[in-house]
């Protein structure tokens, strides 16, 4: 496993998407900042009141977190789980791994906390650049209170596990179909466009007696932004839908790659 790992993220860390949607990412979160900033500029004289009463963000951290849990990572991760992943396909890595002799559930499960780690570190720049050009907008980084790294430690707990849980998707998808270009179209369009459409469907079948769009992954991803608190069952239900989503997409990929006949 160690040897699967390490020569995982070497080709990680060499690789160009990997840096390339890094960088994209990094550029919206910090521009977007700048961006909010003036057009509440703007608004703010036309009506003749100070900017600050419009302001979108408080302090540095809150947007920091925001952009964490705002779901503006998930393109980039659909594009580039479905590269890496399809590409040893296409290149042939995953055909010399599995005629090596390592384990096929091994393979798999690199690959999984490979993409999970990628995921994790554009979450981590996100909030650091987010976090810098929002203070440097407002001035303020953010008071560390005891209360609020509680509510920042919980948020950034659910929604890393959350994330993780995406990613699994994602790797299923991409493993499952092997080629990029269709592993993208199916992760950008299908789970992120057709499957929140799945979730509406249900609940207009069932009158709406049941959310079902609360059990969806980018609901929950959503739904815990540091400005508002959330509720126990709020936190509980969010702490469900990932684990669920990571053990069976995990086990449901393992399976279909034992069975695959790779070339």
């Amino acid at each position: 496993m160690s040897r699967l790992l390490r020569s995982d993220f070497y080709r990680l860390f060499k690789s160009i998407s990997f840096y390339v949607c890094s960088l994209i990412l990094v550029v919206l979160v910090s521009g977007s900042a700048f961006l909010t900033e003036w057009s509440y500029r703007i608004i703010a004289e036309s009506q003749g009141v100070t900017s600050t009463s419009l302001t979108m963000f408080p302090d540095g951290i809150t947007y920091g977190l925001s952009m964490v849990s705002g779901g503006q990572a998930i393109i980039f991760m659909a594009i580039f789980i479905a590269i890496f992943v399809a590409s040893e396909f296409s290149h042939g890595t995953m055909k010399n791994a599995v005629s090596k002799g390592f384990p096929r559930h091994q393979i798999y499960l690199s690959k999984i906390i490979t993409m999970i780690t990628a995921t994790y570190i554009m979450l981590f720049l996100m909030f650091v650049f987010g976090t810098i050009s929002a203070a440097i907008i407002t001035g303020k980084f953010g008071e560390l209170s005891g209360d609020f790294v509680g509510h920042m430690l919980m948020i950034t707990g659910i929604e890393l596990l959350l994330h993780a849980a995406l990613t699994a998707v994602y790797v299923l998808i991409a493993n499952t179909i092997r080629n990029y270009g269709g592993a993208i179209a199916i992760n950008i369009i299908g789970v992120s466009t057709f499957g929140v459409l799945i979730y509406q469907l249900l609940e207009l079948l069932f009158k709406n007696k049941i959310r079902f769009t609360t059990y969806s992954l980018q609901h929950n991803i959503n739904y815990f932004s540091p400005s508002l608190t959330q509720s126990g069952e709020d936190i509980l239900r969010a702490v469900i839908v990932g684990v669920a989503f990571l053990t069976v997409t995990t086990v449901l990929g393992i399976l279909a790659f034992k069975n695959t006949d790779v070339k």
